[in-house]
């Protein structure tokens, strides 16, 4: 009697377990298709733009340019050595760039629909093209993560923080905005369905290491995981990596910095007559010491700095302050409008060289003559900024902010 008790119970057992066994695996199944149904697979990479074999477009005869630069950390010297007398900027302009690894294509592969897309249900939805001043596949490595439900943007952000924090790259949010039908730099709190995630591959400090890049993958399965979807277009690491060092270099050849400056030729400069010249010139002292003349939203179009001091200029000691060298400072990439910038420094360099006695010199102690001072604007500021602009990297623009920054 016992021994048929017992078989009972094994038996009963079983069937609850392989009962409890088909239903998991049921509702497994039905959640999958689930997914897919949200997640519809590409035919083909839509964020991630592979680069072509002949890599990053460079500027003929400047290879080592800006990465000697940014090797020893100062700053670029516009002299006159040899390599500076070649024709640079006929160069640049006269060369045809066979291989544009970031430059938009003239026919936009993924063109917005002629109704708006939000409009035509969810298959559109896949259609609306990412603004690449949020993210571009040309200086970043995006990840797709499509949700079955919105999710608010401070949970999805930091629900992998631990990891996401050890990168020492910039990692960008995107979320597309399904009301109206727009990608948006993702906010706290608002939430979002489908999530657009990239790791920049290069700044003014090199390129993505292969650690970076393997915690980034690693965050984004994990949250994957969280958030039950998939990581869809994510470029392999060694894709990234070889992207990421060709970026750099071209990037290196496009760091540039042009410093002028002005040296007394008798007495020396007083501060008082430094802060009169600035301030009348629209420039204005700011707490990293530099004299700063910017646009009305903010941006960098040149800086003087006192170049005999490493503080800078400080508004308590501008009274007692004197000295023989000032520098005027045009941050190339990251300076908008360059030509025109340049102009206008060179200019302003003029009225104070004119006013406290000094004259324009490069960093090797000679004396800039007005030819020279043109041949630095037109072969290092408006050449290297149309280069950029081929590149579809705009000098003072968003992506050139970013990289340069």
């Amino acid at each position: 009697m016992n021994d048929q008790l017992t078989l009972a119970i094994v038996v009963l057992g079983l069937l609850v377990v392989a009962g409890i066994f088909i239903w998991g695996k049921w509702q497994e199944l039905r959640h999958k298709k689930r997914i897919e149904a949200h997640n519809p697979r590409p035919e083909a990479d839509v964020l991630f733009t592979p680069w072509p074999a002949g890599g990053v477009p460079q500027v003929r005869g400047h290879a080592s340019r800006g990465k000697a630069a940014r090797d020893t950390g100062e700053r670029r010297e516009p002299g006159f050595l040899e390599e500076a007398r070649d024709d640079f900027a006929s160069e640049v302009l006269d060369e045809e760039v066979e291989e544009d690894l970031f430059s938009m294509q003239e026919e936009d592969p993924f063109p917005a629909p002629d109704v708006p897309s939000w409009e035509q249900g969810e298959g559109a939805l896949l259609e609306i093209p990412l603004p690449h001043d949020l993210l571009f596949s040309g200086i970043d490595a995006i990840a797709a993560l499509d949700l079955v439900e919105e999710v608010e943007g401070s949970a999805f952000m930091t629900a992998q923080a631990e990891i996401l924090q050890q990168i020492e790259k910039p990692v960008l949010w995107a979320g597309l905005n399904e009301a109206g039908g727009v990608w948006e730099k993702a906010r706290a709190k608002s939430s979002y369905r489908r999530w657009r995630v990239g790791l920049q591959l290069a700044d003014r400090a090199g390129p993505v290491g292969g650690n970076d890049f393997r915690l980034f993958a690693r965050a984004l399965q994990r949250l994957a995981g969280d958030f039950m979807t998939v990581v869809k277009n994510l470029p392999s690491e060694q894709q990234a990596l070889e992207q990421a060092q060709q970026l750099d270099r071209f990037c290196a050849d496009m760091d540039i910095q042009i410093g002028i400056n002005l040296v007394s030729t008798a007495q020396v400069f007083p501060g008082t007559k430094i802060r009169m010249l600035a301030e009348s010139n629209g420039m204005t002292l700011g707490e990293d010491g530099f004299y700063t003349r910017r646009d009305e939203a903010g941006h960098v179009f040149f800086s003087l700095a006192n170049a005999e001091s490493e503080r800078g200029f400080v508004a308590e000691t501008l009274k007692s302050l004197e000295t023989r060298t000032l520098t005027f400072l045009l941050d190339v990439p990251r300076t908008p409008r360059g030509g025109q910038t340049y102009r206008q420094m060179l200019g302003i360099a003029k009225g104070f060289a004119k006013t406290l006695g000094g004259r324009l010199e490069d960093d090797n102690g000679e004396t800039l003559s007005e030819a020279q001072l043109n041949q630095i604007g037109e072969e290092f500021v408006v050449a290297t900024q149309n280069t950029l602009e081929v590149a579809g990297l705009s000098a003072g623009g968003t992506l050139a902010l970013r990289l340069f920054g």
